[in-house]
């Protein structure tokens, strides 16, 4: 079997051949070809733009090919020249790490931050690791043809996918013991749940000549066990975990091979941990999202845009619900290789990149979109208290609150939730001003708020009695009556004496 392998090893949707013979190489050629003129790539234009983050590119000056963050979000390790190199985001303290005459690729820091994984064509493994500064480097033998490594959350081991001259196979490796161990047979693309008790994979859509990356997602403990397919209709790819461990964010691509000429459309999907509540996010011609496109704490996800009218890489954020799509301008970046490698720093909204070969990041400011505050009228008595709630989205958190009353800062009012408690009758304001963690301030709607005034002595209320007029013709009757009876027993009485 020949497998059509669509490898995001390396820059941009690079195509890796099959490492097999030339006719094989000019099979696989010819079927790509085949498939370009079968389907009708759909001319996507760039997608438009809710807003354009001007945020300053800050350029490293330093070539790279490939590169990671350190886990304190301070430093990069990167690959240029065939060697491994460090550098402080700052572009401070540069160090070259590696000096071997072979080429050493891909480096992947750890998240203890102990240890950096990379490729290397030196003898005795593909895989390598060494210590931050370049020592203790050490082969681990994992034969042939990995695919870039991924670390277990505990940093003991690596993920990676295995490729064979017919199967690819999900695969971990420990770092200490470097023994080896297949978890799956048939999956690629695999990587960790963040608290690594799951892995998420690809089983690829194959038939008899060919395998894709695309296929459908699976889900298994991190010992192989309890394999479950989550989605089903193939045509899947690059599943991650969101930062909680709630979502799973992937890319998935519509198009049916039975209908030539159909449109190819490419999307961004998300759908909970289990593979329940499958939806949709976004429509791009955009790369793989490689890594994990969240960022730090969950609300937004970073891709690039790659519209085949244009073929020139653009940088995109949207929030995690695929809202407020912004296209975050990169200056110069009018060719193929505009933006590759997207990678949010673990700590904080700094946004690496590689473009035109050089590292660089933005920090991403994406502006407080609304502040609400309930309620925003009402009447109250003096004494009386009202409690005041607000809804903040957008920006970046965490956020801080001020209340306002009248104008002024209320003290130590500083909570999304204020109780006002009047003393004094009269007419109030009452707003919020929102502050997000990049100084972006957004304020409310003013509430109006009529306080009335309570009498000296408290509020008092007539009290009605109810009185009915009852006819008084049968009271005199009665006591006639019962004046009679009395008269005659006193008349007996007295004959008796």
């Amino acid at each position: 079997m020949l497998f059509l392998q669509l490898n995001y090893v390396g820059l941009g949707e690079r195509i890796e051949l099959m490492r097999k013979t030339v006719s094989g190489i000019m099979l696989t050629l010819l079927m790509l070809s085949m498939l370009t003129l079968a389907f009708n790539i759909r001319q996507v234009e760039a997608i438009e733009s809710e807003d354009i983050i001007y945020a300053p590119v800050r350029y490293l000056n330093i070539t790279a090919y490939w590169f990671s963050w350190a886990p304190d979000g301070e430093k990069i390790v990167l690959h240029a020249c065939d060697d491994i190199h460090r550098i402080n985001i700052d572009g401070t303290n540069y160090k070259r790490l590696t000096t071997d005459p072979s080429t050493d690729d891909v480096p992947e820091w750890s998240p203890n931050g102990k240890k950096i994984a990379f490729f290397s064509s030196r003898s005795g493994g593909l895989y390598w690791i060494m210590n931050p500064d370049g020592s203790d480097q050490s082969s681990l033998d994992v034969g042939n043809y990995p695919y870039v490594p991924v670390w277990s959350p505990d940093s003991s081991k690596l993920l990676f996918t295995f490729q064979n001259e017919t199967d690819f196979y999900v695969m971990t490796v420990d770092v200490r013991t470097k023994q080896t161990k297949v978890l799956a047979t048939d999956g690629i693309e695999p990587k960790w749940s963040p608290d690594g008790s799951k892995i998420v994979y690809i089983k690829p859509f194959r038939n008899e000549t060919f395998a894709t990356l695309f296929g459908d997602i699976w889900l298994m403990n991190a010992d192989g066990s309890s394999m479950v397919q989550l989605t089903f209709g193939c045509l899947r790819y690059s599943p991650s975990f969101s930062p909680d461990g709630k979502t799973i964010i992937y890319n998935k691509v519509i198009f049916d091979f039975g209908k030539p000429g159909e449109p190819v459309v490419f999307e961004i999907w998300t759908m909970n941990s289990d593979g329940s509540n499958e939806r949709y996010l976004a429509t791009s011609i955009s790369d793989q999202l490689l890594g994990n496109p969240y960022s730090y704490d969950g609300e937004y996800v970073a891709f690039t845009q790659y519209p085949y009218t244009t073929y020139i890489r653009s940088l995109w954020v949207m929030t995690k619900e695929g809202k407020h799509l912004t296209q975050i301008n990169v200056p110069n970046s009018h060719d193929s290789n505009a933006v590759e490698l997207p990678r949010w720093s673990p700590v904080d909204n700094k946004l690496a990149f590689i473009t035109n070969c050089n590292l660089a990041y933005v920090e991403v400011e994406t502006p407080l979109t609304s502040v609400s505050i309930t309620p925003l009228s009402a009447t109250v008595n003096v004494g009386q208290s009202l409690t005041f709630t607000s809804t903040v989205t957008g920006g970046i958190p965490p956020y801080s609150y001020q209340w306002y009353l009248n104008g002024g800062p209320v003290s130590g009012a500083t909570s999304a939730s204020w109780t006002f408690t009047p003393t004094i009758s009269g007419i109030y304001y009452v707003y919020l001003k929102v502050t997000d963690a990049k100084a972006n301030t957004s304020q409310s709607d003013a509430a109006r708020i009529t306080v009335a005034t309570v009498p000296i002595g408290g509020y008092s209320f007539p009290i009605q009695v109810h009185t009915k007029a009852e006819p008084i013709t049968p009271y005199i009757a009665l006591i006639a009556i019962l004046t009679a009876i009395f008269t005659t027993i006193r008349r007996k009485a007295k004959r008796k004496h």
